[in-house]
């Protein structure tokens, strides 16, 4: 090494023991280091700059209480948005279809002369839209909650100019989710055959 050369260092060990495994990550974390100290002597005595060799820093910084608020409601108002919009849309979903079933009206329905895909049609897009209400209605109630009830999760709220651009996405997740769920809701109710079942 003094001559410049690369040597070769072998470690011996069994890295199924924990011990032995521990103890060979410290081994290796020391002949790193020093490798490092090998390096950066090399470098200097060649004249060279040492920070060449190093581009980057890693710095660890902690979640300030300001992002809690925010990381918090990224959380929380999805979850809030999935249970309501499921809660609220399934007693229609039910009633629609096995609860038909159940009063033994749906065969005088099909009988109608109404198309039976304008029919389904009709039955999804009323269940969609008393979940899309479900979803308005509950974010609406979380964020007047938030803004006038609460302390800290208030900083989580102040959206600067993007305000309008998170309006429309959560309007749009809100309409994508009830559709997608008023359709999951009609597969389970047309399945059963009583409400109860549904």
């Amino acid at each position: 090494m003094e001559s410049g050369d690369k040597a070769t260092i072998t470690l011996i060990g069994n890295s199924f023991s924990q011990n032995s495994s521990t103890l060979m990550t410290l081994v290796t974390n020391a002949f790193s280091s020093y490798e490092k100290m090998i390096v950066s002597n090399r470098l200097e005595q060649t004249g060279t700059d040492p920070n060449l060799l190093q581009p980057f820093v890693i710095e660890q910084k902690e979640i300030s209480e300001d992002d809690i608020g925010s990381n918090l409601l990224a959380m929380m108002i999805p979850l809030m948005l999935v249970l309501a919009i499921g809660i609220g849309a399934a007693p229609s979903a039910y009633d629609l279809f096995a609860g038909e079933k159940e009063k033994k009206t749906m065969e005088a329905l099909l009988m109608t002369p109404v198309n039976r895909s304008t029919l389904l049609l009709s039955k999804w897009l009323s269940i969609s839209s008393i979940g899309v209400l479900t979803g308005i209605i509950t974010l609406l109630v979380v964020i007047v909650e938030i803004a006038f009830f609460t302390e800290n999760l208030k900083s989580g709220l102040s959206f600067g100019e993007n305000v309008w651009l998170i309006v429309l996405l959560s309007l749009l997740v809100i309409i994508v989710f009830s559709m997608f769920n008023a359709a999951l809701l009609m597969l389970t109710s047309i399945v059963a055959k009583t409400v109860k079942e549904a």
